[in-house]
């Protein structure tokens, strides 16, 4: 079978540490499944850029809107990185041309966002695909297989503590849709909810739940700096210009219920330090025959 031909739409040439460069990248120009035959950024020079910082054939068509690359009839599979504040205005080109596509999570910035999309890939007809890559990493895929078992018989409940690290005071201008509860970009989205998924795919969804959702640390100095910048601000919050930015994004994420089996489940995501024993991390599943930790 001939590989599948992709569109990749956000390479950056200098966000070396993006989600697009450090994880789409590798895998799609080490995998004979795939192959990058276009890529699409702000402007054409920067995609041009890209190719040539990542080395990619110089046959990649270069493209400086969706619409444009979902002509190509190289392409197959349209793969959408960017921030989630311009997925929807990426992701609707791609289907409304009738291509298949690939976008990162969260599709949108909110469900209604998420719901105009999946409707016109129905109408279209087009393969979507969300990118909740959390269900696949190994210790999810191995706890499963484990539940399937029946290693610990009937899971009673389970419990799930984490921290999303110290509080934030400092912050870059660059990404201050972390600290927005409507950009779709911040902790419940993003690091929350793709937990959720990997935990629903593993025990089942909610059949009833209570949430709690607070914001402790509101006050937050924004620079316009470089991530590599943000230590030296650390120490000495006045050596460079600020705006103070109100954060309502939450920082404490509460989420209990029962599972559809049956099972009690209790999530807590917190902001703080690691734990006594030094984790940042811990998932428990109580079932008649035992218990099992991640």
């Amino acid at each position: 079978m001939a590989p599948t031909r992709i569109g990749l739409v956000g390479l950056s040439p200098n966000a070396i540490s993006a989600y697009a460069s450090t994880a789409h990248l590798p895998y799609l120009t080490h995998s004979p499944h795939y192959t990058i035959t276009a890529l699409c950024n702000s402007t054409i020079p920067s995609a041009r850029a890209a190719i040539a910082a990542y080395a990619l054939p110089e046959s990649t068509a270069a493209y400086d809107s969706v619409a444009e690359l979902s002509k190509d009839p190289n392409v197959d599979l349209v793969v959408v990185s960017v921030k989630v504040g311009l997925h929807a205005a990426l992701v609707a080109p791609a289907l409304d041309a009738g291509k298949a596509v690939l976008c990162e999570w969260p599709l949108g910035v909110n469900a209604g966002e998420a719901a105009q999309l999946a409707a016109l890939a129905k109408q279209k007809g087009v393969k979507t695909y969300v990118g909740a890559q959390a269900r696949f990493s190994p210790p999810v895929a191995a706890l499963r297989q484990l539940l399937a078992s029946g290693a610990i018989g009937k899971v009673l409940s389970t419990d799930v503590t984490a921290t999303f690290g110290p509080a934030i005071d400092i912050w870059m201008k660059s990404a201050d849709f972390y600290l927005d509860l409507k950009s779709g970009g911040n902790p419940l989205a993003i690091r929350f909810a793709h937990f959720v998924d990997a935990f629903c795919n593993t025990l089942g969804e909610f059949a009833a739940y209570d949430s709690v959702l607070k914001t402790n640390g509101k006050s937050v100095k924004v620079y316009d700096i470089a991530m590599g910048e943000m230590g030296a601000v650390a120490r000495e919050p006045e050596s460079k210009p600020y705006e103070i930015m109100t954060r309502t994004s939450p920082d404490e994420i509460l989420l209990h219920g029962t599972l559809v089996g049956g099972a009690v489940a209790g999530l807590h995501f917190r902001t703080g330090e690691r734990e006594v024993d030094g984790s940042s991390f811990r998932w428990t599943i109580t079932g008649t025959g035992g218990i099992v930790q991640v």
